[in-house]
């Protein structure tokens, strides 16, 4: 079962949105099915786990801000976050965001990384470096020979050691960008660049 935190911290939060308000916004962008009626009870619970992983993950990310209370896991609602977009005047203090609410962008971003979720990513899994590419080869082989057009390929990548663990999500964190302190994966370059130096 999904609780929803709006800003109010009611105990036990898993979600920042509603199952109905992702399907309507995942289903739309065809990043989810919509729940039919004979199965709905096991893909109800993929999506609700979907759903609560997407928040486990935000959860993670250093945000700016702080927390309220310092024993709460959940990321929002946050104190001391500053208004996106406003640009304090010499001399006047700097807008903050209500310390009771939860930005509209991050239940996007909790929908759009659902969908991945549900799609098969994990942003919680251990993973590998990546970003930052030294070398990449390619072969291809029939039986132990190394020949052109074999039956069976291989591909090898290198990554530089200041390579970043993680992978960059435009559609979640593009638009999360004014509430983090950093942006996971922005630090590196694209994959099958070739990093100099």
């Amino acid at each position: 079962m999904l609780i929803i935190e709006d800003g109010t911290m009611p105990e036990g939060a898993n979600s920042y949105v509603s199952l109905k308000d992702a399907d309507d916004y995942l289903v739309l962008r065809g990043l989810w099915d919509a729940t039919p009626e004979a199965e709905g009870e096991s893909i109800l619970s993929k999506k609700e786990a979907a759903i609560v992983r997407a928040f486990d993950a935000l959860n993670t990310l250093n945000w700016v801000g702080d927390v309220p209370d310092w024993q709460r896991v959940t990321a929002w609602p946050r104190k001391n976050v500053p208004m996106p977009g406003a640009n304090p005047k010499p001399g006047k203090e700097p807008e903050f965001l209500p310390a009771d609410m939860v930005p509209r962008a991050v239940a996007l971003a909790q929908m759009e990384l659902a969908g991945l979720i549900y799609g098969g990513l994990n942003p919680l899994a251990p993973v590998e470096r990546g970003g930052k590419v030294v070398s990449m080869s390619e072969s291809t082989k029939e039986g132990d020979l190394d020949v052109i057009g074999g039956d069976s390929k291989s591909y090898s990548v290198t990554y530089s050691e200041s390579a970043p663990v993680e992978t960059y999500l435009p559609a979640v964190y593009g638009i999360l960008g004014p509430y983090l302190r950093e942006i996971p994966g922005k630090a590196g370059v694209s994959c099958g660049r070739v990093a100099m130096g």
